[in-house]
């Protein structure tokens, strides 16, 4: 019996330390990401200026909608002021086209601009005022999403949330969002074991943008939250920040979470830094 339980002990003593051991590297790539974030910036803004040269030679109306509408996603999660333009320009071009589509696509734009600015009232009634009827892939897809987070965002409509969120993955959109709802879906039915089976498979078996493993890395932190492992969850949300800051994403939520915990772990130091 002794020398089961001397077993047990040096298990436990060799998985904390392993564990650390990810901590301390997660640690060293998130540093070395902050001291490079200006060059990942660079990238960033050389990348989307060729697009925007691609864009102004375009003749096209519909080639140009689809182009201002990649900007857009690009700036997205970068700078609020060029969302809101490139959603001007999409609304001009669909002010043109007249084609429903272009029309239905940049009144969700618009309502998403609202999310970014944190104006979750005011998209609301602007949202369900939408006219649904006839939708092609496109609007659907895009209406799904923009219904999850909307939905998420109220606690007197879990049922709206879930609708959404089925509705999205049902229908097989994009897989990286896919892949998050149904984590979401778990995790409301307090099942966070199956919600990391699922992220850790799809994060350690496809090929994703860096914003894809931001995002599905931010997902595997919350399922180690809902399991009430502290440390697990610093090393995750120190991965999804490195992701971060290289696709030079600006929402910093991975890191303003970690800094939260360190602050309350009394990291002072480790937490003002980021």
């Amino acid at each position: 019996m002794k020398q089961v339980i001397l077993v047990a002990i040096s298990v436990i003593c060799l998985l904390s330390s392993c564990c650390n051991d990810d901590l301390h590297k997660a640690y060293e790539e998130l540093d070395r990401a902050i001291e490079l974030r200006e060059c990942y910036d660079s990238i960033f803004v050389s990348e989307v200026e060729t697009m925007k040269l691609d864009m102004a030679a375009e003749k096209d109306d519909s080639m140009k909608f689809e182009m201002a509408a990649n900007i857009y996603r690009r700036y997205r999660y970068h700078n609020v002021d060029s969302v809101i333009r490139y959603v001007d320009i999409q609304k001009a071009i669909s002010d043109r086209t007249r084609i429903r589509e272009h029309v239905y696509l940049t009144q969700i734009r618009r309502i998403t601009q609202m999310f970014i600015q944190d104006r979750y009232d005011l998209a609301r009634p602007i949202y369900e005022a939408l006219d649904t009827t006839d939708m092609t892939y496109n609007m659907r897809k895009n209406c799904y999403g923009a219904g999850v987070t909307l939905y998420r965002r109220f606690p007197d409509a879990p049922d709206k949330f879930r609708y959404y969120a089925e509705n999205y993955v049902r229908n097989g959109f994009d897989q990286t969002f896919n892949v998050r709802m149904q984590y979401e879906l778990l995790l409301q039915d307090r099942k966070p074991e199956e919600a990391l089976d699922v992220l850790m498979t799809f994060y350690n078996e496809n090929e994703l943008s860096l914003h894809g493993y931001a995002g599905i890395a931010f997902g595997i932190s919350s399922a180690y939250e809902a399991m009430g492992e502290r440390q697990q969850q610093k090393i995750w949300l120190a991965r999804s920040a490195t992701y971060d800051l290289k696709a030079s994403v600006k929402e910093y939520v991975s890191l303003l979470l970690l800094s939260k915990i360190l602050m309350e772990e009394g990291e002072y130091s480790r937490a003002a830094r980021y």
